[in-house]
């Protein structure tokens, strides 16, 4: 796999800023953490839902669903609603 050197830096930087841990050592990055632990600190990318997507999915029980549920919320609402 070609990776050129700034992209690999700025993928660094990303998973920094997420905090993941991945230490230089031995000419070598690695993951200082388990995967499963990384993972879950990885933003997930946008899936470009409808909002009837998003809103049939907010409907579901549990975390994910009540924060977007409280995502589409907000976004109903709009930046001047005094909320």
């Amino acid at each position: 796999m070609n990776l050129a050197l700034r992209t690999l830096y700025r993928e660094l930087e990303l998973l920094r800023r997420c905090g993941i841990k991945i230490p230089y050592k031995d000419k070598k990055y690695r993951l200082a953490t388990s995967f499963q632990a990384a993972e879950g600190n990885l933003p997930f990318p946008d899936p470009q839902l409808s909002f009837a997507e998003m809103a049939e999915l907010a409907r579901h029980p549990g975390d994910a669903a009540q924060r977007l549920a409280e995502l589409l919320a907000s976004v109903m609402r709009g930046p001047h609603s005094g909320s």
